[in-house]
């Protein structure tokens, strides 16, 4: 159910689009109906009239389309109705109440296993509502490294994830050729979304190496989640640093991963080797890789 601030929203989206059905004498036919359903499916908000030549009441007629498609209603000005649908895209990103959301950034050239088990291990641990993976055209520490097409990347990532609903993908950082730093990440979300809290979740290896990233004080002060490469060992350097940073930032968690020594890297190779890496990636981007003919 959409909450007042999220109709108001749409409403305000939706200003000024034009109706793309026109509900006539002969009230909710089959057609009328199908050419609803798809303009939601193509859209999720829209606009509909109801002529004057309809003798029903409008009340009903909303009733009855909204029940029958799942969708939701916004605002009405005289007979034009606007109404929602979200789809699979999630186009305009409507989030309900607070919630503890995961940022997780990578090339993912392939994503594979590994970074779901993260993902997973992340969700169970820390008690998030829901991850956001963010591919990135151009990461700062690989900008002179061969990358496969941005594109096909954000595609492999949105097939491996599309199963799980507590996990999204966002092309924040892969909307163009573009440095995006993740402070500027960690800004964005926070600013277009202040009545959530953010946590960033990163590695081991990128962790110990903050220090080089760019405004790197800032990064530290938010909500950070470091996972271990391999089991937490108390004298660690690890541990040692994250316990430093704490004297500082409480917000700061660490959290164990199964040790499974995979790669993106460890899969281009076995993939240029002619070698099997079934199992290594979800079943979707094993097609994809097969279809595309990566890393060949």
């Amino acid at each position: 159910m959409l909450t007042g601030k999220q109709r108001a929203m749409l409403k305000s989206e939706s200003h000024d689009y034009k109706p793309v059905v026109n509900i006539g004498k002969f009230s909710l036919t089959d057609d009328v109906i199908n050419a609803v359903e798809e303009a939601l499916e193509a859209r999720e908000l829209i606009k509909i009239k109801i002529l004057n030549n309809n003798m029903d009441d409008p009340n009903e007629i909303l009733q009855e389309l909204l029940e029958k498609l799942g969708a939701e209603f916004v605002n009405h000005v005289g007979n034009i109705f606007t109404i929602y649908r979200k789809n699979e895209d999630n186009k305009f990103e409507l989030w309900g109440d607070k919630m503890k959301i995961g940022l997780y950034g990578g090339t993912f050239d392939p994503i594979h296993i590994g970074h779901l088990i993260v993902l997973e291990n992340t969700l169970n641990f820390m008690g998030l509502d829901k991850i956001i993976v963010l591919p990135s055209s151009n990461p700062p520490h690989k900008q002179n490294k061969k990358k496969t097409d941005t594109s096909i990347r954000v595609e492999m990532v949105k097939a491996a994830i599309e199963d799980n609903p507590k996990l999204e993908l966002s092309t924040f950082e892969a909307s163009d050729d573009s440095v995006i730093y993740t402070h500027q990440t960690l800004d964005y979300f926070k600013n277009k979304y202040p009545e959530h809290e953010f946590y960033y979740i990163m590695g081991e290896d990128s962790f110990m190496t903050i220090d080089s990233w760019r405004n790197y004080e800032k990064i530290l002060n938010d909500h950070l989640i470091v996972f271990a490469r391999t089991s937490i060992e108390k004298d660690s350097d690890l541990v040692k640093k994250i316990e430093q940073i704490k004297k500082d930032n409480e917000k700061i968690y660490l959290i164990d991963n199964l040790n499974i020594n995979i790669s993106s890297t460890l899969i281009r190779d076995l993939v240029k080797e002619n070698k099997s890496i079934k199992y290594l990636v979800p079943d979707p981007v094993y097609k994809l890789i097969k279809e595309y003919e990566l890393y060949v």
